[in-house]
C-alpha cells in the first residue's frame, strides 16, 4: 500500500515537472524569439549590413544625440 502511494506521488511529480518544463520552454522561445524579432527590425530600420557599417552609424548616433563630448568617430 505504501509503495503504491510513493509511486503515485512519483508519477504526479513527474507530470508536474514535465508541465513546468514545457511552460518554461515555451516562455523561453517567446522571449528569445521576440528579442530576435526586435533586433532584426532595428537592424533593418537602421539599414545595418556589416560590422564596420554598424560601428560608423552607432558612433554618429552617439556623437549627435548625446551630451558626451569628445567622441572620436575616426
Amino acid at each position: 500500500m505504501q509503495a503504491q502511494a510513493y509511486l503515485l506521488v512519483l508519477i504526479v511529480g513527474l507530470i508536474t515537472l514535465f508541465t513546468v518544463g514545457k511552460a518554461f520552454a515555451v516562455a523561453t522561445a517567446i522571449v528569445f524569439g521576440g528579442a530576435t524579432l526586435v533586433f532584426s527590425l532595428a537592424a533593418s530600420k537602421l539599414d545595418l549590413r556589416n560590422v564596420s557599417n554598424r560601428r560608423r552609424k552607432s558612433c554618429l548616433f552617439y556623437a549627435t544625440n548625446s551630451l558626451i563630448t569628445g567622441i572620436n568617430c575616426g
